[in-house]
């Protein structure tokens, strides 16, 4: 237990008063003075030092923190989407008339295939049948053509043959002047882009019903070209005469043959 002892210091009686002390008369007259505090298994006062620091502390306000440096250096790239330029017209246009002939069975061809790769069977249906007049003229003209060899010629025809026999399909059960189709079918050709899968034909509506008549023959004869055994077997043959023709002749041509198979 912690003792404690505590001196009482009491002014001695005398007839004569004594001069008080004025640090205790400004306490309240009685002086108390503590003796000695031993506690045992009290840990060591406080250094005056660390309270002092404490003290000072709490009356000192915080530094206001500096300020951020503006950066320096050159700001973030800003994110700009990118999109494909407008793909239009006939490869090869401008240029002789068997490139622009072999151009337009290509692209005409290319067209039916992206849209039946995006879903949209009787859209390419449509569009097959819409080309159909347009595929079979460009075939003959090619084909008549003197400026290649013979070699290359029957390549040619063995590469587009599924095709002009499924545009025959669909002109005979058009019934009807194929002239609006090939009209429709040139603006087609001159103004769609080729990255778009949507080919919207516009068309009077005895035509356009004429056509759907075509596309469900087309389709009830030979289905899609994804699944015409024919023309897989044709787009996989290869051609090596005609593919040498066109990069050296119709460069535009070639380049949108590659990989154009289904």
């Amino acid at each position: 237990m912690a003792t404690i002892a505590i001196v009482v210091a009491v002014p001695a009686c005398t007839d004569e008063p004594s001069e008080a002390d004025p640090a205790t008369e400004a306490a309240g007259g009685t002086a108390l003075t503590t003796a000695t505090e031993a506690v045992a298994g009290d840990s060591a006062p406080e250094p005056a030092s660390t309270v002092a620091g404490s003290v000072a502390g709490a009356d000192t306000a915080s530094p206001t923190p500096a300020p951020t440096p503006a950066p320096t250096g050159p700001p973030p790239p800003s994110i700009v989407a990118v999109t494909d330029p407008p793909q239009t017209g006939v490869p090869g246009a401008g240029e002789d008339e068997y490139c622009v002939a072999v151009g337009t069975v290509v692209v005409s061809d290319y067209l039916v295939g992206l849209v039946e790769a995006f879903g949209d069977p009787a859209g390419a249906r449509r569009a097959e049948a819409a080309a159909a007049s347009t595929v079979l003229d460009s075939v003959a003209r090619a084909t008549a053509s003197s400026a290649t060899s013979a070699t290359v010629t029957a390549q040619f025809e063995a590469r587009w043959q599924p095709l002009v026999t499924r545009a025959t399909v669909a002109l005979a059960a058009f019934g009807s002047d194929p002239d609006a189709l090939e009209a429709e079918w040139a603006r087609v050709l001159a103004d769609h882009d080729r990255n778009d899968p949507v080919v919207v034909l516009a068309l009077d509506p005895e035509t356009s019903t004429a056509l759907d008549e075509a596309a469900a023959a087309l389709d009830a004869a030979h289905g899609a070209l994804a699944a015409d055994p024919a023309y897989l077997l044709a787009v996989s043959t290869p051609t090596p005469d005609l593919d040498a023709l066109l990069a050296a002749r119709c460069p535009d041509v070639a380049a949108l043959t590659v990989g154009d198979a289904v």
